[in-house]
């Protein structure tokens, strides 16, 4: 047997990067580029970090190049590593549609090698691991990068090594218990704040469980204090930049989602909404669920995974009254605002009962019948099952191709938006006011045509496109009204940063923001010129030489400057003033990535010499 085990896991391999070219297929041949609701929001922030690569102009905190030049922090504290990662991938690729192609299909294989390594890992065979792993990268919350540029994707793919640490964790051993704890939790951090705080949510169960099961109980909760104080040091640069953004500015949260319950998980045949949960997966979580009910024979990692993923599953879905909860405590609008993005978690765990127990159900019968007739030589209930896998993994790969396909459509109808709006338009609530609901003017700029876009997206001018959408995200700016008035977000963005005709920005060596204008002699006031940059708590800004004091200027209520600008030409340098000390903390941290992610290579590469 053993000699037929590493070509099994290539064709395995091989079949999973099939499925993840498959879903980048479509898109490749049609050359269309899919946009969605978030995609201008990160395309600027990964734009920034490729011109601050290209150019050598650095600046951690502020965004000097996307989101208009305006200054304002984003990847400091929204995925700075990750921002990174894809910026340079950007870089290489050169253009918006190979940086789309070249990422999806690397988020499609990471999500599905992960997957199967952890169904491999609960001990299910190949064929049941390779049809789960998949299924798995043929979900929404893994299509969505490509559709919708939905960065829960990204927290995703971490998933299935998360499960993997939990199930270790359960075991009790101390030894179990390694620095992938703290590589999980930090990777997350580095990509998707609250894909990492549910995941730590998560893990928690499992970490009593083998708590309670450990023989050395203090040597295992050391061994988790290690881990903590291990990824407090690769998650640095996060914590320090948090403290010093939020510490000091009082800024505008993620826009506030007054329904939840409109965006919790529903069954959707075809899975083609951003909250829908298919068919393939209702099946499983539905058998699951039932089976582990009536089974009178459980596994204790079975019975784990899926009461922890049910829960999960409950968190998602529209049985919790989560518009009265979020009526009731209102910061769970601004931050959860979806409570489908619990079902990513209820999907893994449920999945890997179901491969559980489809094994364990083909195991009995054979066992059961051998007893019975005497050897038999084909397992018939293990074939049946591995049909219905298939079945169900080429049926979720059609479906998701199928709602690839929506946004290649879309791309290509020249009477279109290339900007799919699905989020919101496409689950409407009759209750919902109308601030909510996708606006029905163009959100491209005044005398941009959509065919301009088109070609703007598809040009080697990388910025141009950013310029063409006149929408903005008011995610963490200043919210120096006092108030976070949503509606007037866009407004003032449109007023005080978009309106930027007569202003020309660089950006000098050490990463400063320099804005020049002329004011006519004749027309320059007394009174103070808004000028499109965002100042926070720790910006320090010159004006024509002269350093200002707070006092000595004033903000918009979404943090943009006010200055008194004098006749003639004009100038204004803006720097963050960073934390002291802080590119030492960076120092450390990307050391400490090193080291760790270094030896656990080795370490692995050792042991799979030494086998």
């Amino acid at each position: 047997m053993k000699k037929y085990k590493y070509p099994k896991t290539i064709l395995a391999v091989i079949l999973i990067l099939v499925a993840a070219a498959f879903l980048v297929s479509i898109q490749c041949f049609s050359h269309s580029l899919l946009l969605g609701n978030d995609s201008l929001f990160h395309f600027s922030r990964i734009y920034d970090i490729k011109m601050q690569m290209q150019t050598g102009h650095f600046n951690y905190f502020m965004t000097n190049y996307g989101f208009n030049q305006s200054g304002r922090i984003v990847n400091a504290i929204y995925g700075p590593y990750m921002a990174v990662i894809l910026g340079f991938i950007l870089l290489l690729t050169k253009s918006w549609f190979s940086f789309q192609v070249v990422t999806s299909f690397i988020l499609y294989a990471v999500a599905g090698l992960g997957a199967y390594g952890l169904f491999r890992r609960v001990k299910v065979n190949q064929w049941f691991a390779t049809a789960g792993a998949i299924i798995y990268l043929s979900q929404n919350f893994i299509t969505g990068w490509q559709t919708d540029a939905q960065f829960l994707a990204w927290g995703a793919i971490i998933l299935p090594f998360a499960v993997m640490v939990a199930l270790d964790l359960m075991d009790g051993s101390p030894k179990k218990v390694h620095v992938t704890l703290a590589l999980v939790v930090a990777a997350l951090l580095e990509m998707h704040i609250l894909s990492a705080l549910f995941t730590v949510i998560m893990l928690l169960p499992f970490a009593l469980i083998g708590l309670w099961r450990s023989r050395a109980k203090w040597k295992y909760l050391g061994k988790i204090a290690l881990n903590v104080i291990l990824t407090l040091i690769l998650a640095g640069n996060y914590f320090v930049s948090f403290l010093s953004v939020f510490g000091k500015n009082e800024l505008m949260p993620p826009f506030m989602m007054e329904y939840m319950g409109t965006y919790s998980a529903s069954f959707n045949f075809y899975n083609n909404l951003p909250n829908g949960v298919g068919i393939v997966l209702t099946l499983i979580c539905v058998f699951q669920l039932i089976y582990m009910i009536i089974a009178k024979r459980k596994d204790l990692t079975n019975i784990v995974v899926t009461v922890i993923g049910g829960l999960f599953l409950l968190l998602s879905s529209a049985i919790l009254p989560w518009n009265a909860m979020g009526e009731q405590w209102t910061y769970m609008q601004n931050f959860i605002q979806f409570p489908y993005r619990f079902f990513p978690y209820a999907a893994i765990l449920l999945m890997v009962g179901f491969l559980i127990s489809i094994s364990q159900i083909s195991n009995d019968w054979y066992e059961k019948i051998s007893a019975s007739h005497g050897d038999i030589h084909y397992n018939y209930m293990k074939i049946f099952m591995e049909v219905v896998v298939t079945v169900m993994a080429v049926a979720a790969l059609w479906f998701a191709d199928s709602n690839i396909q929506y946004g290649v459509d879309i791309w290509n109808n020249p009477k279109s938006s290339p900007i799919k709006r699905n989020m919101i338009k496409t689950l409407p609530d009759p209750e919902t006011p109308k601030k909510y609901t996708a606006p029905s003017k163009s959100p491209f700029k005044k005398g941009v045509s959509v065919k301009q876009v088109r070609s703007d997206f598809m040009s080697k001018n990388l910025g141009k496109p950013l310029r063409d959408i006149s929408e903005s995200n008011g995610d963490y700016l200043p919210n120096d009204s006092g108030n976070p008035n949503f509606d007037a977000v866009g407004s003032h963005y449109h007023a005080d940063i978009m309106n930027n005709h007569g202003f020309k920005k660089h950006v000098t060596r050490s990463g400063a923001l320099v804005t020049k204008w002329t004011a006519d002699s004749g027309k320059a006031k007394n009174g103070y010129r808004t000028i499109p940059i965002i100042l926070y708590h720790n910006s320090t800004v010159k004006l024509n030489g002269a350093k200002l004091s707070p006092n000595q200027y004033r903000v918009s209520d979404i943090g943009a400057a006010k200055v008194k600008e004098q006749p003639g030409q004009n100038q204004m340098t803006v720097r963050y003033q960073q934390p002291a000390h802080f590119m030492t903390v960076i120092a450390v941290s990307v050391l400490a990535w090193i080291v760790t992610v270094g030896c656990v290579i080795v370490k692995g590469m050792y042991k799979w010499i030494k086998k």
